[in-house]
């Protein structure tokens, strides 16, 4: 392999100078009547052919001296132009200043932005090394090719299952959330009357992209760049009713879990070909969820990787390492509490919601939501008019064709400090006599268009208007009950036998009887709230440690201080927030809407979400978080420059979006520029140094 070169400037001057001379030329031709008039120039005396001469023994100069004999002589005859001809000589030595001048700049600006460009892919890769090694802390044998290689064909059996609505062969190594996600889903198309068929399914290139050994579990990343042809076809037809029969190319991040101690097996098959990866018998599953050989808990992660989440490239972000409010609190009496049992509980619960929101019916919340919150669906179905709350169930209309951006653990508020919350109308538990839950404050970002519900037998119409929004699922929980680390992703079990929650609107487990919506063992719905609602902000400021101030940034901290890489927030984060700006007048011009179009190009973000973010932001349904102050936003207005920065520059059309934002979040256009200038000066700087470190490993 060989060592990546650095970019080379050694000839970037000789163009320049060229370019210079000839222009020069032309101007002396041009000037030569005048030159010959005003008797200035021996080399015209002896005639035509005299004058030939005089210019050849210039020229003879120039070769023989070489490039330092040209510019001798291209000085002289500037010189000379200046003071016999100064109406050519003087516009023309302004221009060719004024042209050395704009190239150094452009030339040096060329250079910085592809230093981080590369600084930026390079770190990138200086990093796989590091997840790998992470990972072999704790198991030596892990191998970051068989595991790839593992993923690739998982990635296409997913896939297929995907294309017939059936996820029986791959349900033993995916997480209850993604079961649940793809079930609805298959759920809401039926009733639409189709199927999204990925035919001609092709994985390109795949890396870890990230990887963290948390005290629970360990957790890979995985990109995954492939193709495909991605149509609708109609369910009674077979017809391809949208789409295109060309492969598309797409980028996702799968992110996997498995328990941490556990250890690779070379020589065994495991969940992801169809086998336990205990005793590698062949995998039948039963409503447990064992292998019927070895009685190993399949998708525990004790033994194997669980796909625990799907990611579109663009709207990915790493986990961040930093701690969350009120987690090493619980710890303290229940040591296997993890975050991604509350993340993969509540994306099952948003799916269940969303279900409930479709069909007009509390049933599908009835083993996952408090029974408070059950009654008060149900009674905002009978009375639509009575309850305008954001969220409330509307019997006419519901969201639908939804899609997860994110779902992130923000904080837990222990039942002592979750009491007030539960007393201020906002009861979080099932009776009144009952004592305060934990309450986990998990933020879902989401998006879904509105439908209109018509006659039975009748297909929904879908709506022009679309929603991107963020709500803060409140889930409780009692202070006596224990994490199961075996069922942490099969969050959608009885946590008493293990059994799957079935559907109807009993609240208990059909195989044991278990009240599954009491909180006295698993997660359930307490509320639903607006992420940035004043409620949801006072939930937010009653976390542990919420009140540390973070209004301004230190002089002379990094502006990337604060940051995990290079790169800013993900490229649909930064999109919406270009969006919302660009909308903040009502509407978004034709000029305005071809400068997002370019920017969504550049960030790998498909037309049809640039429109959603575009309609949702007109609509005032594009849900973001303000700054609070003006430090926030100086760190909201570089976080979205860092992203525009990713390829190393920032296009007219980005610039004066940013400009614009930082406008409105009330910073001015010195602050504006200076912000700008900094933030890529930080990123150049990191970007050398990745560099650097680049280098020295091929040394």
């Amino acid at each position: 392999m060989r060592e990546p070169r650095l970019h080379s400037r050694h000839w970037a001057w000789l163009w320049p100078i060229g370019l210079v001379a000839a222009v020069a030329a032309i101007a002396l031709a041009i000037a030569e009547p005048a030159l010959a008039r005003a008797g200035g120039g021996q080399g015209y005396s002896g005639g035509g052919g005299g004058g030939g001469g005089g210019r050849s023994g210039g020229g003879g100069s120039g070769g023989g001296g070489g490039d330092a004999g040209a510019l001798i002589w291209l000085l002289f005859q500037l010189i000379r132009l200046v003071i016999e001809v100064p109406y050519v000589g003087i516009p023309l030595v302004l221009l060719i200043i004024g042209f050395f001048v704009y190239s150094t700049y452009a030339g040096k600006n060329s250079y910085d932005s592809s230093i981080i460009r590369r600084g930026v892919a390079a770190e990138d890769r200086s990093r796989m090394p590091q997840y790998a090694t992470a990972i072999r802390t704790n198991d030596p044998a892990f191998d970051t090719d068989r595991f790839l290689h593992r993923v690739r064909g998982a990635f296409v059996r997913i896939q297929h299952a995907w294309s017939n609505q059936n996820l029986s062969d791959v349900r033993a190594f995916i997480s209850d959330a993604v079961y649940e996600r793809f079930s609805l889903q298959f759920d809401e198309q039926r009733a639409l009357g189709y199927r999204n068929e990925m035919k001609d399914v092709v994985v390109r290139r795949s890396h870890i992209a990230n990887a963290q050994s948390g005290e629970v579990f360990d957790e890979v990343s995985v990109r995954i760049e492939a193709s495909a042809s991605d149509q609708n076809v109609d369910l009674q037809t077979g017809r391809p009713i949208s789409g295109t029969r060309a492969a598309g190319e797409f980028v996702e991040v799968w992110s996997f879990l498995r328990r941490r101690g556990a250890k690779t097996k070379l020589a065994k098959p495991g969940l992801m070909e169809g086998n336990c990866p205990n005793c590698g018998g062949p995998i039948e599953m039963n409503q447990a969820a064992n292998c019927t050989y070895c009685g190993a808990l399949l998708r525990s992660g004790q033994y194997d990787w669980v796909l625990a989440e799907i990611t579109q490239q663009y709207e990915w972000e790493p986990r961040k390492g930093h701690s969350i409010p009120g987690v090493s609190a619980i710890r303290e009496r229940d040591k296997d509490f993890n975050p991604q049992e509350l993340e993969d509980r509540a994306s099952v619960i948003y799916w269940r919601w969303a279900a409930a929101d479709r069909l007009a019916s509390a049933t599908p919340l009835a083993k996952v939501a408090l029974p408070a919150f059950v009654a008060k669906y149900e009674s905002q179905l009978r009375s639509p008019a009575a309850d305008s709350a954001p969220l409330a169930p509307s019997p006419t209309h519901y969201f639908g064709e939804c899609a997860v951006g994110a779902v992130d653990l923000l904080g837990v508020l222990p039942a002592s400090g979750a009491a007030d919350a539960q007393d201020t109308g906002q009861d979080a538990s099932p009776h009144a006599n009952q004592p305060p839950l934990d309450l986990a404050l998990v933020n879902v970002r989401w998006q879904g268009h509105t439908f209109k519900r018509l006659p039975p037998g009748q297909k929904p119409r879908r709506g022009d208007k679309s929603a991107v929004t963020n709500t803060l699922f409140v889930l409780g929980r009692s202070p006596a009950a224990r994490t199961n680390p075996d069922q942490s992703i099969a969050s959608a079990h009885c946590p008493s036998c293990g059994a799957p929650e079935v559907g109807g609107s009993a609240a208990n487990c059909g195989h044991c009887g278990t009240p599954l919506n009491l909180g006295t063992q698993q997660w359930a719905l307490a509320e639903m709230v607006p992420l940035h609602s004043e409620h949801g902000q006072d939930l937010l400021r009653r976390l542990p440690g919420s009140q540390q101030d973070r209004s301004e940034t230190p002089t002379g901290e990094s502006w990337l201080g604060e940051f995990d890489n290079l790169t800013g927030s993900s490229a649909a984060s930064t999109l919406r927030w270009m969006a919302y700006m660009t909308a903040a007048d009502g509407n978004v011009s034709g000029e305005e809407r071809d400068i997002l179009r370019a920017a969504a190009r550049r960030y790998g973000v498909p037309k049809i979400r640039l429109e959603e973010y575009i309609s949702a932001a007109e609509a005032g349904s594009l849900d973001l978080t303000p700054p609070a102050n003006e430090g926030e936003a100086r760190r909201h207005l570089a976080d979205m420059a860092r992203t525009a920065l990713a390829d190393g520059k920032i296009t007219p059309g980005e610039a004066k979006i940013l400009h614009r934002a930082g406008k409105k979040l009330g910073l001015g256009e010195a602050d504006i520029k200076l912000l700008l200038a900094r933030t890529r000066g930080e990123m150049l700087k990191e970007s050398r140094k990745v560099l650097r470190q680049a280098k020295s490993q091929w040394i």
